[in-house]
């Protein structure tokens, strides 16, 4: 799946960019969790910090979708499918629904 998106997001730039240069790019790594979560937690003065493993679909240096979790007992491997799964739907769930929208729109 990830080498999929991989060649989605070139495939996608190379589209944007025929007209002006763009970037797409997607990015699957451990960060820190707090690199987007809150930075406090409710009842906490100091943040509690995680490694999550994030997906992210960036456009022109803005993170267009976002999903992130913290491993309990899973591989990398595991870890990164797992995450990857989750931003596809995120990503088909607004894809249909803005299709959807633009549908109603024209009616």
């Amino acid at each position: 799946m990830k080498e999929n998106i991989i060649k989605w997001c070139d495939n996608l730039q190379r589209i944007l960019s025929l007209k002006e240069s763009h970037e797409v790019k997607f990015v699957s790594q451990y960060k820190d969790s707090c690199y987007y979560l809150p930075q406090i937690q409710i009842g906490s003065t100091t943040p509690k910090s995680y490694v999550a493993w994030f997906c992210e679909i960036w456009v022109d240096g803005v993170c267009i979708f976002r999903e992130s979790r913290i491993p309990e007992n899973q591989t990398d491997e595991e870890m990164e499918n797992m995450v990857i799964e989750i931003l596809m739907q995120s990503v088909f769930n607004y894809g249909v629904m803005g299709a959807k929208d633009i549908l109603e729109k024209i009616k």
